[in-house]
């Protein structure tokens, strides 16, 4: 799902208990909460974010919800390069999902402002969310459309 201003996303206001971090590189703890997370999937952990990192040179700025001293949501996000010029906000670049994961609606409402805010501290032209099912509640374009079929053991 890509958001053109996610700031003005109408998205309830976070609780005031969840603290946002930035991290430059996920760690045990986020992949562990991401394993115990039904959205989780491979683009969400850590070893996909350093590949990224690695292999396109894209700058990380991953956003980690808190509660309590817990993770509770997850955001993997890279400043992308865009043509002729300037750059992009992106969850898991180069992947097909990797959008926020969130224990409860207030973390993923508390990742999602936070990733517009960061989008327009850079002059970013958007923020892109790679998501399986649309952000409630988040203004966007139908840009992408996502499907999934089920994989049969015969050709038949």
């Amino acid at each position: 799902m890509r958001a053109d201003e996610p700031a003005s996303s109408g998205l309830a206001a976070p609780a005031p208990d969840i603290a946002i971090e930035t991290v430059a590189a996920p760690d045990a703890a986020w992949d562990a909460f991401v394993h115990a997370q039904p959205g989780g999937t491979l683009f969400h952990l850590a070893g996909w974010q350093r590949a990224v990192a690695r292999t396109f040179g894209y700058r990380p700025s991953h956003l980690v919800a808190r509660r309590g001293g817990r993770i509770t949501g997850v955001l993997p996000l890279f400043v992308v390069p865009t043509l002729p010029w300037g750059c992009s906000l992106v969850s898991a670049p180069q992947a097909v999902y990797g959008g926020p994961v969130a224990a409860d609606a207030e973390s993923l409402a508390a990742l999602v402002r936070r990733a517009g805010e960061i989008g327009e501290s850079l002059g970013a032209r958007y923020v892109e969310f790679r998501n399986l099912a649309a952000l409630p509640e988040l203004p966007g374009k139908d840009l992408y459309v996502t499907f999934r079929k089920a994989i049969l053991p015969t050709a038949d």
